[in-house]
């Protein structure tokens, strides 16, 4: 996320839930520094934080859905749009995800990078209306948030590689049961992970397609597990298997919110599968009707669903793991990454350029398809 505020050019429209982060804080001055027009939305819980005032402190306008109706709900989304401000089409970025930057917070969470004009604007559209405007500073009388929004997309679909991706944004567009509705169509095996799940309507729909032949299987975080309106027990009674998690790193907490459908539709975005997500919340959802897209999703839900204690779900389309590009592992001493090699640890840290690291697993990335896998010790 840092790199991407830095690519700014011209514009930097963010929206985020929450964001404590200080190099993400920094990095926001910076571009404003550097005359780049930063605009921030967040939820009214965050006003008095740090990082709020650090933004405003710098020029930085941020707003909330503090006063207006229904701001006991969560504007919820995380999402960033990149150099919509200008008339140069070929830099246009969104960034979105279920990825809180807050700082020392490591969840399981996923965030995906775009570059598509269109879907971007349609993010703007949703940011803009919140907004209240499509200047520089926000204007109260026009901005809605909650209940109060419309649909103000044109298409609510897009073509990228040949294939659709669909946009919804709650609760405008009833995102929780825009799922239920594609769980309905799914034919062979649907495979999740969610933070929160307390939407009885799509636990039906699950069960329903269950007992029809489709093959389930899920990973829910332990909160979500033990929260008293949750589907969990409702799910595991029916025989569906769907798991508590165990993630081993960080905050221990699965926060991803994330579905695939036939190996081939990826449903991801901010919304946990609950009433005031679908009803309330701010939220937005993203429906990739891409197998090529798909399936970049499936060794992390597989991942999530081994930690709570499973096998690959009977049934859940299988690939070789070994499928997934991991190419030339290698053992050493230590090591220097080779200069425009980027390296991440093994629980998704990027580490400093030009380092030199001891022991350890480390990803070496030299574009984002081609990396190799380095066991130092």
């Amino acid at each position: 996320m840092v790199d991407f505020i830095n690519g700014a050019i011209s514009s930097i429209d963010y929206c985020c839930y929450n964001s404590s982060r200080s190099d993400v804080v920094q990095a926001l001055i910076a571009a404003r520094n550097r005359g780049v027009q930063v605009r921030v939305i967040t939820d009214d819980s965050r006003l008095d934080d740090d990082w709020v005032a650090s933004l405003r402190s710098n020029g930085i306008p941020v707003w909330c859905d503090s006063g207006f109706p229904g701001a006991g709900y969560y504007m919820h989304n995380k999402f960033v749009i990149r150099d919509l401000g200008d008339n140069d089409s070929t830099n246009d970025r969104l960034w979105t995800g279920s990825y809180n930057p807050n700082q020392n917070e490591l969840n399981a969470d996923f965030a995906l990078e775009i570059s598509h004009t269109g879907l971007a604007r349609a993010y703007l559209a949703e940011f803009n209306q919140m907004w209240g405007s499509t200047g520089g500073q926000p204007e109260r009388d026009s901005a809605r948030f909650h209940n109060r929004k419309q649909d103000v997309l044109a298409t609510h679909q897009f073509i990228i590689d040949g294939y659709p991706v669909n946009i919804f944004f709650a609760p405008q567009d009833r995102v929780v049961d825009s799922i239920t509705s594609l769980v309905n169509r799914a034919r062979k095996d649907v495979i999740f992970t969610i933070f929160s799940f307390t939407y009885s309507a799509l636990a039906q729909m699950l069960v329903e397609r269950w007992n029809q032949g489709v093959k389930i299987a899920g990973t829910i975080d332990k909160s979500g597990a033990n929260d008293p309106a949750s589907q969990y027990p409702f799910l595991k009674n029916q025989g569906i298997p769907i798991l508590v998690d165990s993630v081993p790193f960080g905050n221990g907490v699965l926060h991803e919110k994330m579905m695939l459908i036939d190996y081939h539709t990826a449903i991801v975005g901010s919304a946990n599968w609950s009433n005031n997500a679908n009803f309330n919340n701010d939220e937005n959802l993203l429906v990739i009707t891409n197998p090529d897209w798909a399936k970049l999703f499936y060794p992390e839900l597989v991942a999530r669903y081994v930690e709570a204690g499973g096998t690959v779900p009977p049934g859940i389309e299988e690939i070789q793991i070994q499928q997934v590009p991991v190419r030339r592992i290698q053992l050493r001493n230590s090591f220097q990454p080779m200069p425009g090699e980027t390296v991440y640890d093994v629980t998704g840290r990027k580490k400093p350029s030009g380092a030199q690291l001891g022991s350890g697993i480390f990803l070496l990335f030299s574009d984002f398809n081609n990396y190799r896998v380095v066991l130092a010790r």
